[in-house]
């Protein structure tokens, strides 16, 4: 378990056992007895429905997150997670997300584990009709980060990349990435730099200092926020921040002060250069008219989109993976009420705009889209029972918890076999790695293995060595055509003089082979 879990190679592996048990065990001998027991826990899985049934009765049922890693490159890990206990419940590769190949997977789940209270999904219209079709009294929640992420993405459409494009044209981060690598051996020598940068920025009042050290650490300290507020935002996917966007407005922001700057110098008679091509730098930006004109929109339609991000109370900083917000009841009314009264006043105010607005067209495209999804994005908390008492059951408001576990599985599978075989991996190993990860579930370990790991393995020696999830990852053995007879003789022929010298043999050649093609295509004794 340690090739995946630490993503050890075998040889290292192999080097920790000998330093152990003082025995050279085989690599190839590591790698079955690695893909044996990551079958073996998936076997045993399969096997321990009881006792995941028990969890879920104990919990007073369970929620289904659903979806699948890879899209664009088929077949497709889909996994299903229980919300309640985070256990992974089942993984099955299928070819696309559609609903043919979704029902038998929900088919199984629903003889497995019974209904669901609620199933989590992301925006396939597969697994929602599939859902449908398999459990059609469960409610479905739709993934706000899914549902975001396409809201973002038809209001930004090809508009940020062409901000993102004329912004790279401009090549301002390099320009501003030299000067400031130009001034770095000035400003390091500066004591207190980080407190007096930090005047500079936000107490809006320069130190009094030298101009030869106030100059370069001036310049400097605006040139390398501008590079900040591009490369703290690129740690958060699109459409969620917009660094371009993010670097264009610290450049509006710097631009008047710097310019005030050089005027407060020329007033003394003085000039510095490096402050001189920085504001060069920020004039080409925001003096570009039809960059500016793009900004101006995409600033507009980045306030609908960060509003309703507000409404669903995912704040701006953040981290989007890890955000998961169960609300009560009365909060779920709560933000579909502001979320109604919204969009109400979005629609009245983009109406008085043309109808071949760009703003208009994108902001009535939106609003239909999450009018369809409103019963799916406020469902009412459901309630169970747990030993004799009625609780509401806070339903997850995001599919993170599984897309937490892909990235959990590519980080293991990236260690073990390098970023650009990991795809390669993930088809081989992907759904086994998926169940193995259970192990690291605490309310999991108590129920499949109460004994510890290593017991429940030795228990279960009726386990076949070749059970079929173990098949997929056995190595392909290469078998070749069969050889024509003329390339065998050839060989023969060329080789034999060289055997020859290399043991000190006569070197009288050999007389040639004459034998004639055997009918069965092999060489005689």
């Amino acid at each position: 378990m340690s090739r995946f879990f630490e993503g050890l190679r075998l040889l290292q592996i192999q080097a920790i056992l000998k330093r152990v048990v003082r025995q050279t065990i085989p690599v190839r001998t590591l790698y079955n007895l690695s893909i044996k027991t990551i079958a073996r826990t998936e076997e045993i899985h399969n096997r321990s429905k009881g006792e995941i049934q028990q969890v879920i009765a104990e919990q007073g049922g369970y929620i289904l997150h659903l979806d699948s890693t890879f899209e664009d490159e088929p077949p497709l890990l889909f996994v299903g997670k229980d919300g309640l206990s985070h256990m992974t419940l089942g993984a099955e590769f299928v070819m696309s997300e559609s609903e043919a190949n979704i029902k038998p997977i929900l088919e199984a789940f629903r003889d497995r584990y019974g209904k669901p209270l609620a199933v989590v999904r992301d925006g396939s219209e597969g697994i929602s009709k599939a859902i449908d079709s398999i459990f059609p009294d469960v409610p479905q929640v739709a993934c706000q980060f899914h549902v975001l992420r396409n809201v973002g993405n038809v209001l930004f459409k090809d508009l940020y990349a062409e901000v993102a494009s004329a912004i790279e044209r401009l090549r301002i981060v390099p320009a501003i990435t030299r000067l400031c690598k130009y001034l770095e051996p000035n400003v390091e020598a500066i004591p207190d730099k980080k407190q007096l940068c930090a005047q500079i920025l936000y107490d809006k009042t320069l130190p009094t200092m030298k101009h030869e050290e106030l100059l370069p650490l001036v310049t400097y300290t605006v040139g390398s926020w501008i590079l900040r507020t591009k490369s703290k935002s690129e740690t958060i996917p699109y459409p969620f921040d917009l660094p371009y966007l993010e670097m264009y407005n610290a450049c509006e922001t710097a631009f008047p002060r710097v310019h005030a700057y050089i005027r407060s110098l020329s007033e003394v008679c003085r000039m510095y250069k490096p402050l001189n091509d920085l504001e060069t730098i920020l004039k080409r930006v925001v003096k570009d008219e039809e960059l500016s004109r793009k900004i101006g929109l995409l600033k507009r339609l980045s306030e609908v989109f960060f509003r309703i991000r507000a409404i669903l109370r995912i704040n701006r900083d953040t981290n989007i993976l890890k955000h998961d917000p169960k609300w009560s009841q009365d909060e779920v009314s709560t933000a579909r009420a502001s979320l109604v009264s919204y969009l109400d006043r979005l629609m009245t105010e983009v109406s008085t705009l043309p109808e071949d607005s760009i703003r208009r067209r994108r902001c009535e495209k939106i609003v239909g889209m999450l009018r369809k999804e409103f019963d799916q994005l406020f469902v009412p908390n459901p309630f169970i029972e747990i030993n004799g008492k009625r609780i509401e059951c806070k339903l997850p408001r995001t599919n993170n918890l599984i897309e937490r576990n892909f990235w959990e599985i590519i980080r293991l599978l990236t260690k073990l076999k390098g970023q650009k075989r990991v795809r390669k991996a993930l088809h081989l190993y992907g759904k086994a790695v998926a169940i193995l990860l259970n192990i690291t579930n605490e309310t999991y370990l108590k129920a499949v293995y109460p004994d510890g790991i290593l017991n429940r393995l030795a228990q279960e020696r009726d386990l076949p060595d070749n059970v079929s999830s173990s098949n997929q990852y056995q190595r392909p053995v290469k078998i070749p055509g069969r050889i024509p007879f003329e390339h065998v003789q050839y060989f023969i022929e060329r080789s034999l003089p060289v055997v020859q010298r290399a043991l000190n043999l006569p070197s009288n050649p050999p007389p040639p082979l004459s034998v004639g093609r055997p009918a069965n295509g092999l060489l005689p004794p």
